[in-house]
């Protein structure tokens, strides 16, 4: 019996080019940049501005720059796996969609949507183990767009 080995072979990502900083957000609400840094760390965040625009998107631009490092054609790609607990419908999977728009026509694709904290523990392990033993060539793509959730209006903390 051969042995199958896994390995990756490519890494790839994406980050939206609106950077929103704490000087905005003390325009928006009643903080400050000393505020919000000295109890998170942050002093910007990258997010996704534009009409339709989801996890998809930023799955797709992840997924090309892969393919595009890795140099592949995308139609021998067995299988898109993309984890995410922020899709871009309820009922469509985010995987169809990036799939078919990253033309991995051949491909089997599914889309998890674990509990964030359990993903990288258990389901990262479980799914890819999985997988690697059918598939030759797996795209896995873990994708979070939590700031389409927020109203960008009257907000009463930071």
């Amino acid at each position: 019996m051969n042995k199958i080995t896994a390995a990756i072979t490519a890494v790839g990502g994406y980050l939206p080019e609106y950077v929103l900083t704490n000087a905005e957000l003390e325009k928006m609400v009643d903080t400050t940049d000393d505020w919000i840094t000295s109890r998170t760390g942050i002093k910007e965040r990258h997010i996704l501005k534009g009409e339709g625009l989801g996890s998809s998107y930023m799955a797709i631009k992840a997924a090309n720059e892969v393919i595009r490092k890795r140099g592949i054609d995308p139609k021998e790609i067995d299988m898109v796996l993309v984890c995410t607990a922020t899709p871009d419908m309820p009922v469509a999977a985010t995987a169809t969609y990036t799939a078919t728009q990253i033309g991995a026509v051949n491909a089997f694709y599914t889309a998890l949507r674990p509990e964030p904290s359990l993903f990288n523990q258990v389901n990262t392990k479980k799914y890819s183990s999985l997988a690697a033993i059918k598939c030759l060539r797996l795209l896995t793509i873990r994708i979070e767009l939590p700031v389409s959730f927020l109203e960008m209006g009257p907000v009463l903390c930071c």
